[in-house]
């Protein structure tokens, strides 16, 4: 989704999980399977190390690294989708910008986003 801020990095995820997508089609007849990872907020010194402050990460939103993995263990296991979205808050949050007008979710993610 857009993430005003940093928008070069949100564009380049959308990049990376319409490149995975049409990997796994066309990879699937052989047996090849490809997925994409989109972890959402992970609990890890990513923030910090990027220049942002600890206290911008949502405690309420953020996983564990160990529940991303495990996530991403149970998907990979599964092999039925390109992409998954690893936590029910995230899933919620995908759902709930594809149904929104693209204007409000641009808002909603600038308002989010520390200045």
């Amino acid at each position: 989704m857009p993430m005003p801020a940093i928008g070069l990095y949100s564009a380049t995820k959308a990049f990376v999980t319409s490149f995975t997508e049409s990997l796994w089609f066309e990879q699937k007849a052989r047996g090849v399977y490809v997925m994409g990872l989109c972890p959402g907020i992970t609990s890890t010194n990513f923030q910090v190390n990027s220049g942002g402050k600890r206290e911008d990460i949502p405690k309420n939103l953020a996983q564990t690294p160990e529940e991303v993995v495990e996530n991403a263990w149970k998907a990979l296991q599964a092999r039925r989708n390109p992409t998954v979205i690893s936590g029910k808050k995230n899933t919620m949050m995908t759902v709930m910008t594809k149904v929104m007008p693209r204007k409000s979710t641009v808002t909603m993610m600038g308002k989010m986003m520390p200045s």
